[in-house]
């Protein structure tokens, strides 16, 4: 096989397998998407890619002894599935005034510096950093609606602020203060303007955004703007039916959305966070079913307060249930 260079961050998520039609014919395709918030399509079989991809400058690293790479691959016709940079003047969050002004507070308090996707910690210097360490897209990776030729994937916009500082050893230098999520004091509020979590339809006949859409709720915002998208960690599955059931959000939701348009159509309210992937398969009576682990945890620190699989179904004509 050939291979293309473009792990250049955390892969972590499941390449996805499909067949794509390229000037009307069949070609074997392998997709995913990493933390970086990039998607990259490739012909399973030659490593070459389906969609165009281009080397692009990015910024250095001003850590003595550490070499980052000039330059890194970009998609040229799929744009990034999430936020990839940050601008203290026009992108602090607007959802309420005091939110704003607490995070208006904490990054000028910090000194905190902002960049482009790439750019690496800085020494003694607060970094703001999209994606953040969880990504962009995570392990649960993408699905594929090989009717519609729709791929559909999940993805959050959780920053990272770090900062490195000289260390005592082993190694030269290690993290600094602050160093965690982009938010004031633990607060389920970022500090961005959102969306803070997606949903994405994408064309892989053509590799456009065919939709997106908010995904997850915060509760705790005010009446009307509470469609904010939520952190996720975990993926989506689409059935033959038409639609994509979701959980991954942080909003404790298990949720169902149209293929074909980002609808959603459906939607529960579970024990706890639904950190994983669902499952569909055809019970003994006769029904389809999707199940769903909902349990919390992962490194979204959601509360552990269930520890249940659920599953659900259409009620049965004859059996009245």
């Amino acid at each position: 096989m050939v291979h293309h260079d473009i792990w250049n961050g955390d892969l972590e998520a499941a390449p996805l397998l499909f067949d794509a039609k390229v000037k009307g014919k069949t070609v074997p395709a392998v997709a995913v998407i990493s933390k970086s918030a990039l998607l990259f399509v490739l012909n399973r079989e030659t490593g070459k890619p389906i969609f165009p991809i281009a080397e692009r400058k990015v910024p250095v690293s001003d850590v003595p002894g550490e070499k980052a790479s000039s330059t890194q691959p970009f998609p040229l016709i799929t744009p990034p599935l999430g936020r990839t940079s940050f601008s203290i003047k026009t992108d602090i969050t607007d959802l309420t005034p005091e939110l704003h002004d607490t995070c208006a507070k904490w990054i000028a308090d910090n000194q905190m510096v902002e960049g482009p996707i790439y750019t690496p910690v800085h020494l003694d210097k607060v970094t703001i950093s999209f994606p953040g360490l969880l990504g962009g897209g995570n392990w649960g990776g993408a699905t594929y609606d090989p009717a519609q030729r729709l791929l559909v994937v999940n993805t959050h916009d959780l920053g990272q602020v770090t900062k490195l500082v000289p260390s005592k050893g082993p190694l030269p230098f290690e993290r600094g203060q602050p160093s965690g999520r982009f938010r004031p004091d633990n607060s389920r509020l970022l500090c961005q303007k959102g969306p803070w979590g997606r949903l994405w339809g994408v064309d892989m006949t053509t590799g456009k955004i065919r939709w997106q859409v908010p995904l997850g709720i915060s509760d705790e915002a005010p009446e009307g703007k509470k469609l904010t998208g939520r952190p996720n960690m975990g993926g989506a599955i689409t059935t033959a039916g038409g639609l994509t059931f979701v959980g991954a959000t942080d909003d404790n939701r298990f949720r169902a959305f149209a293929t074909a348009t980002g609808k959603m159509v459906w939607e529960v309210k579970l024990d706890a966070a639904a950190h994983a992937t669902p499952m569909t398969y055809a019970g003994r009576d006769g029904r389809q079913y999707v199940a769903i682990a909902a349990t919390g945890g992962t490194f979204l620190d959601s509360p552990l307060t269930s520890d249940t699989i659920t599953a659900f179904a259409l009620k049965s004509k004859d059996a009245g249930q």
